[in-house]
């Protein structure tokens, strides 16, 4: 009886002590890209997200884009975004560093620029265990008028975070 009593008790406490313990938290996978927005109000739902560090630019850059079942794509760029906390203005010009574009189909006919509209870089995190950088920001911008469809497109509501790797 004192054998079965010693053996519950042991039992008992072990189930509590696994129990009471935490699992790590793993940290969150840095290669694991978010984008998404709306267009003229319906959600964006990307099936692909790519993302390019530019060599092209003196200052780091990067283009991100969501290309959605449909063919769609909607595509945002930044220059000189070191910083957190960088708000850029949206137009054609690309003078303040920020671009952005929305496509409704394959073939140049379906391109739009994005005419007016901001892009604000809210986070960069420097992973130094991949040698990279997360990059997390927000954008809205309205389209240029299309060839195929005459009305511009609104794109609101859009946020990413981002994998640049080194």
């Amino acid at each position: 009886m004192r054998t079965l009593s010693f053996t519950a008790l042991l039992f008992v406490s072990c189930f509590v002590i696994l129990c009471s313990c935490k699992k790590p938290v793993k940290p969150p996978d840095p290669h694991k890209n978010a984008f998404a927005a709306k267009v003229n109000g319906v959600l964006f739902v990307p099936n692909e997200i790519s993302v390019v560090r530019s060599p092209y630019f003196s200052s780091p850059a990067f283009f991100v884009w969501g290309r959605d079942a449909d063919h769609r794509v909607v595509q945002v760029i930044m220059k000189d975004y070191a910083s957190s906390s960088k708000s850029a203005t949206i137009d054609t010009t690309n003078s303040s560093g920020a671009a952005a574009d929305f496509e409704e189909g394959i073939g140049a006919y379906y391109y739009r620029r994005g005419v007016s509209g901001n892009l604000t870089i809210s986070k960069v995190d420097k992973i130094t265990y991949t040698d990279g950088e997360v990059v997390s920001g927000t954008f809205e911008f309205v389209t240029e008028k299309g060839i195929v469809t005459p009305s511009p497109y609104a794109i609101t509501e859009g946020k990413f975070s981002i994998f640049l790797p080194k």
